[in-house]
């Protein structure tokens, strides 16, 4: 008898035909009808993705709730993102999740539409990173910008935020708790580090020593990824980590200087 496979894992519209009770207690699988359903599966989950080179990205990725997908490449919602005050009430970090960890599609906030994450076109194709996926959920702190005499590039603040992959276009709560500071092409492109603040194996960490201490190796890994993912002659270099307190330092400036603008 072939062994059942778990129900967990049975598409709802071929379960019962493919099982059949004998007896009672006694419970058998049709193989051929598994089998035929299977590839059917696979077949429609391979028609739907979005394809660049053969490999898939597309569908990689969930997408937020409060969002909408109004074509392959762009998600829309009904808030401007970048009004979000970039400090919650609680007094938590939001962060807006462009690229979910472990995911390479490059997409961000557009700034013709800043309700809508889109794929960023580079080239005339979706820009894909050409290294591993994001090692952290990457994206960007509303309500910011820093230009570039403090140290920016006019844009809202990067973040990575460390932790299990989120949906694309999610607002997180997030506390900082670093900053990577980087050189791109000779201009300072800095990175803000962050934790989710619930339901995270970091959750808990305020510090990058404490992060340092109890998750030996995360920040190596963080600054080798960003010093590299452009590749050998990609312009990127890592000046090393700064503190919490660095990091807010650089939130507050940005942040009044949005204000300002607007």
């Amino acid at each position: 008898m072939d062994q059942l496979p778990p129900a967990a894992v049975w598409p709802a519209d071929w379960a019962g035909a493919a099982i059949s009770t004998c007896a009672p207690g006694a419970i058998f699988w049709n193989p051929e009808v598994m089998s035929g359903a299977l590839g059917l599966a696979l077949m429609s989950a391979a028609a739907q993705a979005e394809t660049i080179g053969g490999l898939a990205y597309a569908d990689t990725a969930r997408f937020s709730a409060a969002m909408q997908a109004t074509d392959p490449y762009t998600i829309t919602g009904t808030d401007d993102l970048m009004q979000l005050a970039p400090i919650a009430e609680d007094g938590a970090i939001r962060a807006i999740v462009e690229i979910p960890t472990g995911t390479s599609a490059k997409w961000e906030v557009s700034k013709e539409d800043p309700k809508a994450v889109y794929w960023e076109y580079k080239d005339d194709k979706p820009r894909i990173v050409n290294y591993l996926g994001y090692p952290g959920n990457y994206g960007a702190i509303p309500g910011t910008a820093l230009p570039k005499e403090l140290g920016g590039d006019g844009d809202p603040l990067d973040v990575l935020v460390i932790g299990q992959a989120l949906p694309r276009g999610e607002i997180a709560n997030v506390r900082l708790i670093g900053v990577l500071k980087m050189l791109d092409g000779g201009e300072q492109d800095d990175k803000l580090i962050a934790v989710l603040t619930q339901d995270s194996p970091f959750a808990h960490i305020e510090t990058m020593a404490q992060l340092d201490s109890e998750f030996p190796g995360v920040s190596d890994i963080i600054g080798t990824w960003f010093a590299n993912y452009k590749g050998p002659d990609g312009g990127m270099e890592s000046q090393g980590f700064a503190e919490a307190d660095v990091a807010r330092e650089v939130l507050d400036a940005a942040a009044a200087q949005f204000t300002a603008a607007n």
